[in-house]
């Protein structure tokens, strides 16, 4: 069975909401004063947020002999019966510098089998982190006059301050303590929370 791509993400989700607040002209609440109107009237929320599920784990093994010349690698063989992966928690992987993934579970390929042959770089079963990340805005529009409009926006990027780790290391013959295989290293695809004001005129 053709395995499944190592740039493959099946579950994405994304939501996306706008509110604007039940206050001044035309609302349900302090909707008398037009100088109030004017400060707490017409403001809008917004969110945004996106999650989906990591992608397969590409698996692969250091060339030997002539192979990597020819442009090919070779791909390692899953041990029937022992599980791929540690036990570990992907927090406790990335924090506490623990390996995920069980070497264990994999073991070099026959001699002269080579990838062409004997292919399969990922498993359904064996994937990388996922992804999670939320912002979030507020913003007014104020009529100047007839042809001119004032807008405000604060927005707020990765509201909660995630710390998203980067992806293990697929290469089972990859040694190194710090980014070997099954571990993450200090690697992360998240941005540290970020905030922007923003004000435009239109005219």
């Amino acid at each position: 069975r053709r395995p499944p791509r190592s740039t493959l993400f099946p579950y994405t989700t994304l939501f996306r909401s706008v509110y604007e607040l039940p206050i001044g002209h035309g609302k349900r609440f302090l909707n008398k004063n037009r100088m109030l109107d004017t400060v707490i009237g017409g403001w809008q929320i917004g969110a945004n947020a996106v999650y989906f599920q990591g992608p397969p784990v590409a698996l692969s093994q250091s060339a030997e002999g002539g192979v990597g010349s020819l442009g090919f690698g070779l791909n390692p063989i899953r041990v029937a019966g022992v599980k791929p992966l540690t036990g570990v928690s992907v927090s406790d992987a990335f924090y506490k510098h623990m390996p995920y993934l069980n070497r264990a579970a994999f073991q070099d390929p026959p001699a002269h089998v080579y990838a062409l042959n004997n292919y399969r770089g990922s498993y359904g079963d064996i994937r990388q982190p996922g992804y999670a990340k939320e912002d979030a805005n507020i913003g007014k529009t104020w009529s100047v006059s007839e042809y001119a409009k004032v807008t405000f926006k604060a927005e707020a990027f990765n509201l909660i301050n995630r710390v998203l780790p980067g992806n293990f290391t697929g290469n089972i013959d990859s040694t190194d303590p710090n980014s070997g295989f099954g571990l993450i290293g200090s690697n992360v695809t998240s941005v540290a929370r970020q905030g922007q004001l923003a004000l435009r005129v239109d005219f």
